[in-house]
């Protein structure tokens, strides 16, 4: 339930009189009532079962290709940024590391799935956002909160699912930019027994320098490919194939040395209705995950390679479904040079879903056991039950989650260093648990119009043994540095977001309060913001659009709460212009305030952002 600390919140919320709050309040005043009304999208990743965004119990947000063209953004961090609930951090300019948050949770504590397999790093234990761009994407689904008891270890704050690129036209776009960045995509699609979409791209870009007193520029480039086949086998069968490919190398500091990235997944997943009450579906995949760093003191290159499978099967009885499946899959990483690993882990688990929908009211309940080969057994499960009334939705929803030790946190290599007559032994620890979580959520849908949607949750999240690498006195003189279980968290947030249409206008508002304090030292967990606010309008004129973005986060900590970064506030100009129906051009002019802001810090210095900066694309069909 939520407790007195909700409360307080609350009264925190209306009371606050920051600028983010002024800024949200001022778009909201600019809605109008609506007129046309747009379909609820369908949804897969909140219960693995096809339902559309209204009749889902969880907090979700679908993005299509459409809305992905419209942001004009090169990274796909500058799309999740703008979504309720979702903090990003860079340390660089494009191509260097990222970071995102959901709900207040670690950055690992979220499941990335690409074309439904698991595609976060085994060694880390976090997705390389990095390696992603948005030319490679045809559609994003966010499930905010646990689901674990769906898809096991990692989706402790929410599940990312995004499925890779589906052009049916064959085009080409060129996009220039600041930081001499330039960018090509090629995709083309089509057949009909057999039908096919590729996507080819380049990226490369001079960069800007990474830290406040850098004054080198750092550069990036990368290649990417995305290939689909499908095929209707018969009436009951259909069979698709993907793969998505990206590689490329970033500069760095000289005393860091360059380093080299390749991501691969590969996935082939095969439907079958049995009968009219009766699905299965059977999906494997193969990922690859490797990083070389040319360090002049530690130079390596660490290689995952993950085989999975799933099978499951959905009933449908009267106006029940019941879902059972089994999941399995099986890392090995290896590590050469500067410590070597060469480990294996697997992970099997079988899982069990009952929906039922009762007129006015939903229940959703679902039960999971994982084993995994180094820490054994973990049970999971949630229940969330829905009452409709009218236009208005009412959600409550109860789930406990976990995140399994990295190969990192388990093996990494026994290595030692010797500074000032001090020495320092770092190791991996294999007697470390799961970090392990309980949520509560309270949403409530609205549709009082047409094309007014209003969604708003509180949800109250409790994580324990968290895997924090800490270092002892082990011997006069000898410090050992290992991961251990000795953290507590507890997250408390509000979430609202409004979109709304009239005539040619569009507004998108999305308004997070976030309470996520570390429980040893009552700090507000580092790079989370206590408020967030982003606005979207956008006025659409027959073939031309405009749109207005704006972006606020309040003060934040960084370097476990040792120090600030000031709250800050964005600004970003759109335009897009079909000439014809096969040429379109674009401009994107972000940042224009020149506003100097930081997302993250360390011990060599803050790591910069870019100024004012703007990017032109073309884009033609052929």
């Amino acid at each position: 339930m939520i407790t007195h600390e909700g409360v307080r919140l609350l009264e925190e919320i209306k009371m606050n009189k920051t600028r983010h709050v002024v800024l949200a309040a001022l778009a909201t005043s600019l809605a109008l009532p609506a007129t046309a009304e747009e379909q609820s999208p369908v949804i897969v990743t909140a219960t693995r079962t096809a339902q559309t965004v209204d009749e889902s119990l969880a907090t979700v947000t679908v993005i299509s290709r459409k809305e992905i063209e419209s942001s004009q953004a090169v990274n796909l961090t500058d799309i999740l940024k703008t979504q309720a609930g979702i903090n990003v951090t860079t340390q660089g300019g494009i191509g260097k590391s990222q970071s995102v948050f959901i709900r207040g949770t670690e950055s690992s504590h979220m499941l990335v799935l690409i074309d439904g397999i698991r595609a976060s790093s085994a060694t880390t234990g976090e997705f390389a956002w990095e390696t992603l761009l948005a030319e490679q994407v045809e559609r994003i689904e966010i499930v905010y909160g646990p689901r674990a008891s769906l898809y096991g270890s990692d989706a402790i704050g929410g599940v990312i699912s995004i499925t890779t690129r589906e052009s049916k036209k064959t085009s080409i776009s060129v996009n220039y930019g600041s930081y001499n960045t330039q960018q090509t995509n090629i995709t083309t699609g089509g057949g009909e027994n057999w039908k096919y979409y590729l996507s080819a791209g380049l990226l490369t870009t001079d960069g800007f320098p990474t830290r406040e007193l850098d004054t080198e520029d750092y550069g990036h480039k990368r290649g990417h490919l995305t290939a689909t086949v499908k095929k209707q086998l018969n009436s009951d069968t259909g069979i698709e194939a993907r793969i998505n490919h990206s590689q490329g190398s970033n500069e760095h500091e000289t005393s860091t040395g360059n380093s080299e990235f390749k991501k691969q997944v590969i996935s082939t997943v095969l439907k079958n209705t049995i009968s009219e009450t009766w699905n299965q579906k059977f999906l494997i995949g193969h990922t690859i995950d490797q990083y070389t760093t040319f360090s002049p003191t530690t130079p390596s290159t660490i290689t995952t390679k993950r085989k999975s499978a799933s099978w499951q099967h959905d009933f449908f009885i009267n106006d029940h479904t019941t879902t059972i499946g089994v999941d399995y899959w099986e890392d090995h990483a290896t590590k050469n040079n500067s410590g070597v690993i060469d480990q294996v882990i697997d992970n099997s688990a079988i899982y069990l879903q009952q929906q039922w929908n009762m007129q006015n009211n939903d229940i959703v309940f679902n039960a999971r056991s994982d084993k995994h080969s180094e820490f054994g057994n973990k049970v999971t499960g949630s229940i969330a039950w829905g009452h409709t009334i009218g236009k208005n939705r009412l959600i409550l929803s109860y789930a406990t989650a976990f995140k399994a030790p990295s190969i990192n946190d388990l093996f990494w290599p026994y290595s030692t260093s010797v500074y000032f007559g001090t020495t320092y032994i770092t190791q991996g620890n294999t007697n470390i648990k799961p970090e392990s979580s309980k949520s509560t959520e309270i949403s409530w849908k609205t549709k009082p119009t047409k094309n007014l949607t209003w969604n708003t949750s509180i949800y109250q999240t409790e994580i324990e043994d968290l895997i924090d690498w800490e270092g002892t006195l082990t011997a006069p003189s000898e410090y050992t540095y290992m991961p251990t279980n000795i953290n507590s968290a507890s997250i408390l947030g509000f979430e609202t977001t409004i979109s709304y249409k009239i005539n040619d206008w569009k507004l998108d508002t999305n308004i997070t309060f976030l309470d996520a304090k570390n429980n040893e030292t009552g700090n507000q967990l580092d790079r989370r913001a206590r408020q967030s606010v982003t606005t979207t309008i956008t006025r659409y004129l027959g073939n031309k659009y405009f749109s207005i973005e704006a972006l606020s986060e309040s003060e934040r900590n960084d370097r476990d709460g040792a120090i600030k970064l000031d709250s800050y506030m964005l600004i970003n100009l759109l335009y897009s212009h079909n000439v014809n129906n096969s040429l379109k051009w674009n401009f994107r002019l972000d940042n224009i305030a020149d506003t100097d802001y930081t997302l993250a810090s360390s011990p060599s210095g803050d790591y910069r952002t870019p100024g004012r900066n703007a990017h032109l694309g073309i884009n033609y069909i052929f």
